[in-house]
């Protein structure tokens, strides 16, 4: 967790291929991604009840970033 001003940002990060700058937003919808495909998007709507937000940041090539 790393603190920015009066926030908190919990990042998550991995070293695959990373998401391309056309696909950031689209990972966050119903229906994308394997199995039941329910994850991130869900992630993203409990978040938005809760006054919070989720974005992937990370640069293609090096990686997610969430």
């Amino acid at each position: 967790m790393v603190q920015k001003g009066d926030f908190k940002v919990w990042i998550i990060e991995d070293n695959g291929i990373g998401i391309g700058q056309d696909k950031k937003d689209r990972i966050f919808r119903k229906g994308v991604g394997h199995n039941i495909c329910l994850g991130l998007f869900l992630t993203r709507e409990i978040l938005d009840i809760t006054g919070l937000s989720i974005n992937e940041t990370g640069r293609e090539g090096d990686g997610a970033r969430i």
